[in-house]
C-alpha cells in the first residue's frame, strides 16, 4: 500500500527537513524492493509508492544506486548503535572483534532488506555501490577505527596492524559471511567459529610475542 505523505514535505525544507524526506523516500523504497525484487525496482514504482513525481526523487537522490546505497546506510547505523554497546562488554579485544562481527553477520541476515540487498540477485550491485562509498566506508569505520587504535596501542594486536586497510578487510569478511549464510553454504551458528580460527590470528600478536595483556579497558558506548 503506498505510504502517505500528509502535505507539501518539498517546499522551503530545512536540513532537518531533508533528512525527513530523505527517509520517507528510503521508505518507500523498501516497500519497493519488497514487492518488486531490488533490480526490478526502478525509479517509476519509489516514485509512485511515495506518491511524488520522479523529479523530487532525483532531488533527493542521484539515482535508484543511490536509494539502494540509503537503505544499507540505514541499516549500518543500526548495527553501529548495538556493536558500541556490546564492545563496551567485552573484557578482550578479541571477544570484542568475535562479538562485534558475529552481530554484523547476524544483522545482515535477519534485517528483511539488507537480506534482499545481499542476496544472490542484487549481491553484486551492492558489493559495487559499498566498494565505491566513501560515507559507507566512514559510517563503518566509527565503530572499528576506534576499537582496532586502542587495541594495537595496548598491545592486544598486532603491533604492524595498518587500521585503515583492516577496517575494510573485516567488512569485506563480514559481506562474504553473509552472503555465505543466505546461501546456506555456512550456517549462522559456525560465525563465531570461523571468525576465531580465521580472523583473530589475522589480528592479534602472534604466539611468543611479548605484549601486555589482551584484557582490554572498556571504553563509553557510543550514544551517538
Amino acid at each position: 500500500m503506498p505510504l502517505s505523505r500528509g502535505g507539501n514535505r518539498t517546499a522551503g525544507a530545512t536540513d532537518s527537513k531533508t533528512e525527513e524526506i530523505r527517509d520517507y523516500l528510503v521508505r518507500a523504497a523498501e516497500v519497493c524492493f519488497e514487492r518488486h525484487g531490488v533490480t526490478k525496482t526502478t525509479i517509476e514504482d519509489v516514485a509512485a509508492t511515495a506518491n511524488v513525481s520522479r523529479p523530487t526523487i532525483y532531488r533527493y537522490f542521484k539515482n535508484r544506486e543511490g536509494l539502494l546505497l540509503a537503505v544499507l546506510l540505514r541499516a549500518l547505523r543500526s548495527f553501529n548503535a548495538e556493536a558500541n554497546e556490546l564492545i563496551a562488554q567485552q573484557p578482550t579485544f578479541a571477544g570484542a572483534v568475535v562479538e562485534a562481527m558475529t552481530l554484523c553477520v547476524h544483522t545482515g541476515v535477519t534485517d528483511p532488506y539488507v537480506r534482499l540487498l545481499l542476496g544472490p540477485e542484487s549481491y553484486g550491485l551492492s558489493s559495487m555501490l559499498v566498494g565505491g562509498s566513501a560515507e559507507f566506508y566512514e559510517v563503518a569505520a566509527a565503530v572499528w577505527v576506534p576499537l582496532l587504535t586502542q587495541a594495537v596501542e595496548a598491545g592486544d594486536a598486532r603491533p604492524d596492524l595498518e587500521v585503515a586497510a583492516t577496517c575494510r578487510w573485516l567488512l569485506d569478511v563480514a559481506f562474504l559471511l553473509v552472503t555465505r549464510v543466505l546461501e546456506g553454504a555456512v550456517p549462522e551458528a559456525n560465525v563465531p567459529k570461523i571468525l576465531e580460527e580465521f580472523v583473530l590470528p589475522g589480528l592479534v600478536p602472534h604466539p611468543g610475542t611479548t605484549t601486555p595483556s589482551i584484557r582490554r579497558s572498556r571504553r563509553p558506548a557510543s550514544r551517538g
